[in-house]
């Protein structure tokens, strides 16, 4: 009898066991995609702000330098560049966009503002700085991170503002195989980004930044 009570509860506790493994969306499922479940899947790692080589002569001098992190299972692809010689070791160039950010709306009286909605007074001078352009071209490579690996890479300090940000396009390397037959039903590409604000920064490297770094 009790032989018989221990292997009833044996084979309970497996089914438990393999219930909670396959469990939809639960903490298992979590814990095997990320390895830092404090952080999201892939995120920007801030290394310094400091003076480097230009990629064109309309950059400023200083530069802010991340790492790009893979914290999950499966490899993510970047499309890269080439930086110039006097780069830091290991760093390579990152096609990213600058975004303008959304405008930030409130209440006053009833009535929905939009705060950022036109320039202020003070911002229609000449001297106001135009949004840049990120990083792109039309050849290219690309940078296979897998899992746990980073990869160094850096931006112009004015491509991060109270106005705008940057935004990295990445994808999964997931097999993925063109269809035999056109499905008129079937569309629509996932499409993923890693954006970073000036407040991501830590607020030492924020104040370089909207001082220029001078």
């Amino acid at each position: 009898m009790r032989h018989t009570f221990a292997l009833a509860s044996l084979i309970l506790f497996a089914f438990s066991v393999v219930e909670a493994q396959v469990q939809p969306g639960g903490d298992n499922i979590a814990e095997q995609f990320i390895f830092n479940k404090e952080r999201a899947f892939t995120y920007l790692q801030f290394d310094h702000v400091g003076k480097g080589p230009r990629r064109n002569e309309n950059e400023p001098a200083y530069r802010i330098w991340f790492r790009l992190v893979n914290n999950c299972r499966v490899p993510i692809v970047i499309r890269t560049s080439g930086v110039p010689d006097d780069s830091p070791v290991g760093e390579v160039g990152f096609f990213h966009n600058v975004v303008a950010n959304p405008p930030t709306y409130g209440v006053s009286g009833g009535t929905v503002l939009a705060s950022d909605a036109g320039p202020k007074p003070a911002e229609t001078s000449a001297a106001t700085a135009p949004m840049p352009e990120g990083y792109d071209a039309d050849v290219s490579s690309t940078a296979t991170l897998q899992a746990s690996e980073s990869l160094l890479f850096s931006v112009p300090i004015n491509h991060l503002s109270e106005k705008w940000h940057i935004e990295i396009p990445f994808r999964f390397d997931v097999p993925h195989k063109r269809p035999l037959h056109y499905e008129a039903n079937i569309g629509g590409q996932p499409h993923m980004v890693i954006s970073y604000w000036l407040s991501d920064l830590p607020p030492d490297a924020r104040k370089q930044v909207e001082a220029g770094a001078k």
